[in-house]
């Protein structure tokens, strides 16, 4: 599992059940286009805006209590920022793509894992 169930149960133990099920659905309905973002910020060679949508993403990954899915937000947030940096020199579109690829997989089955989680709280109401 990429979410860590344990730990997402203690972190939000003090919210409200009704509160969880929507922040889930809220990531589930804005997560991917958040990705789709992604992508268009390397169809536009756009480093900045990459490197801003991959830490926003990242951010709210990072609540969700799962850290492999985290860390490729991270990866990818860290290599756009390099290419900021460096004005876009050592640029690889493939390699780019391949990472947001894996990020929007990983992202789906964290999507899967959490419409899990809210059923299992709508079952504890």
């Amino acid at each position: 599992m990429l979410v860590n169930k344990k730990d997402f149960y203690i972190t939000y133990s003090y919210f409200e059940k009704d509160i969880l099920v929507e922040i889930i659905d809220i990531f589930n309905t804005e997560a991917p286009e958040k990705v789709n973002s992604l992508y268009a910020d390397l169809q536009a060679m756009n480093f900045e805006s990459l490197r801003f949508d991959a830490h926003s993403l990242k951010g709210t990954i990072g609540s969700f209590c799962a850290t492999e899915v985290w860390a490729l937000a991270k990866d990818l947030e860290v290599t756009a920022a390099q290419l900021v940096e460096n004005n876009g020199q050592g640029f690889s579109e493939e390699v780019i793509h391949i990472k947001i690829d894996k990020l929007r997989e990983t992202i789906e089955i964290m999507t899967s894992e959490l419409l899990e989680i809210r059923g299992e709280l709508l079952k504890k109401s």
